[in-house]
């Protein structure tokens, strides 16, 4: 089999012991909205965060070990301190594996890797995690990567507003018996404490590695594409998907042109829903902007940073994302951001680097106007939102991380 399991214990035999000294976290894996498993071979939001802090947390000292579903058959892990679950489909949602782990060997297994904390990032796994820590005596910290009620009303089959009831009294439950929960935004923490949650709440969003977004040249994505170097370029990143409020977007393209003629539209990002892509193109035809709309389909980090370097305005409007990371990585990149929700990021300041738009397609044009016709506005906010990423930094994130670490270790 890929992984080589053993067949007693549903575990990879690659099954490293932790060394003594130092701190060791058990981190168990979290899944995106579409409840796909988020670690590798996946690529989305929660990954990226979770690859991030393992990296800069391993640079200050702290050995990590990964628990996490078989996802993909035939997939190996580079790293051997990732363990696999065996996994079956979930009869509920097609995208959901649920681990088959042997409880009981699992628990026998775990002191040997001299465990400090445990640290989990999915309801799917959190009780497998709780459990563990109950018997090891360890205290257990869980990041709230998404807001679980609200997607079991939308994707969950059944009952949408049971299935948003059911999953709210889950999560506050499960959560209240964590010793720790990690907000990465102020909307997260909102949510939860009116979720009744009672737990410690601590925010830390994930950060950004300035280096590759303030040491790009420019011109590069504008000579690739033939755009002119005055045009103004409107730039949205992330999935191509209908949560993330893009026909709002698309809707309020044609009022900017009647100001800005020579404005682009540039929508950068894959689209998991071809249905969708092929959508907003029939929209853009309809609102005859085509011509001045770019989807550039998936981009590498190298390409982000390009297209962020040569755009002028970057522009979220969706109102389901509970970190905004592209946005952190647009503030590092020195534009002004025009966003539909202020509590996303905790880089976004109104006023200051960003201009906040109710849910309507005017509202959004005046906003992206309202910077675009006034060069030195956009000047100072662009400055302002490159002073405000130094703030939020990979490795200063970190070290907050390390810090709850030591904080709850220190009072178990």
């Amino acid at each position: 089999e890929p992984y080589d399991w053993d067949p007693v214990t549903g575990l990879s035999r690659r099954f490293v012991t932790g060394q003594p000294g130092g701190m060791h976290t058990l981190t168990g894996l979290a899944h995106d909205k579409n409840s796909r498993v988020a670690y590798d071979p996946e690529i989305n939001g929660v990954v990226f965060s979770l690859h991030q802090f393992e990296e800069e947390l391993k640079k200050q000292g702290v050995e990590i070990y990964v628990f996490a579903t078989q996802n993909q058959p035939g997939y190996r892990d580079q790293s051997p301190r990732v363990v696999r679950f065996r996994s079956i489909p979930s009869f509920l949602y097609p995208g959901i594996r649920l681990a088959l782990p042997n409880v009981p060997r699992l628990i026998r297994r775990l002191p040997g890797y001299h465990l400090d904390l445990i640290h989990s990032h999915t309801p799917v796994l959190g009780p497998l995690a709780e459990f563990a820590s109950g018997r090891l005596g360890l205290p257990h910290i869980h990041t709230y990567h998404t807001m679980i009620d609200e997607y079991a009303g939308i994707f969950v089959p059944g009952v949408k507003k049971w299935n948003k009831k059911i999953a709210a009294r889950i999560t506050k439950t499960f959560l209240n018996r964590c010793d720790y929960v990690v907000a990465p935004s102020q909307k997260i923490e909102k949510s939860l404490i009116k979720l009744g949650v009672i737990t410690p709440i601590e925010i830390i969003p994930t950060g950004v590695r300035l280096e590759e977004f303030t040491d790009v040249r420019s011109g590069d994505f504008r000579r690739a594409h033939h755009l002119s170097t005055t045009d103004p370029l409107i730039l949205y990143v992330g999935r191509i998907s209908e949560e993330k409020n893009l026909t709002q977007l698309l809707r309020a393209f044609p009022l900017i042109l009647n100001t800005h003629p020579s404005a682009r539209l540039i929508l950068g990002g894959k689209a998991p829903e071809p249905e969708y892509l092929t959508h907003l193109r029939q929209l853009a035809t309809k609102f005859k902007v085509a011509d001045r709309t770019l989807f550039t389909g998936y981009l590498g980090r190298a390409e982000v940073a390009s297209l962020m370097r040569d755009s002028t305005v970057f522009v979220f409007p969706s109102l389901t994302d509970t970190q905004g990371l592209v946005v952190l990585e647009a503030c590092a990149s020195s534009l002004p951001i025009v966003a539909c929700e202020a509590d996303i990021s905790e880089a976004i300041r109104p006023g200051r680097n960003a201009l906040i738009a109710r849910n309507q397609p005017r509202d959004l044009a005046r906003c992206v106007l309202e910077i675009l016709s006034d060069p030195a506005l956009l000047t100072r906010m662009g400055r302002a939102s490159r002073i405000l990423a130094r703030d939020f930094t990979a490795s200063a994130q970190a070290r907050q991380m390390l810090e709850l670490y030591r904080k709850v270790t220190d009072q178990a």
